[in-house]
């Protein structure tokens, strides 16, 4: 009975605090340390994130319809409404 709780909770850890294998955080923005940008919705700058190797984290803005901008650095943050940022999670 243990294990099922502990698998449930997970599940719904990942349901709730992850997007597509990122951790997400809003109104935060991360400051400078641009690799580069990508037009594109809040829901794909994860996966464009874990396709370039040095992209440690990425800031999603609603910029000429929506831009990924992929980070080579997890900081420093700043307070940014409307702003997206996440992190790649490693699974294991």
């Amino acid at each position: 009975m243990k294990i099922f709780i502990a698998l449930f909770l997970y599940f719904l850890l990942n349901i709730f605090y992850f997007s597509n294998g990122c951790q997400v955080h809003r109104n935060l923005d991360i400051v400078e340390n641009n690799l580069m940008f990508i037009k594109g919705r809040p829901s794909d700058c994860c996966g464009f994130c874990k396709t370039i190797e040095a992209c440690k984290a990425y800031a999603w803005k609603d910029e000429e319809g929506g831009t990924c901008w992929l980070k080579s650095a997890t900081g420093p943050t700043v307070v940014n409404s409307g702003v997206i940022i996440g992190y790649p999670v490693l699974v294991t």
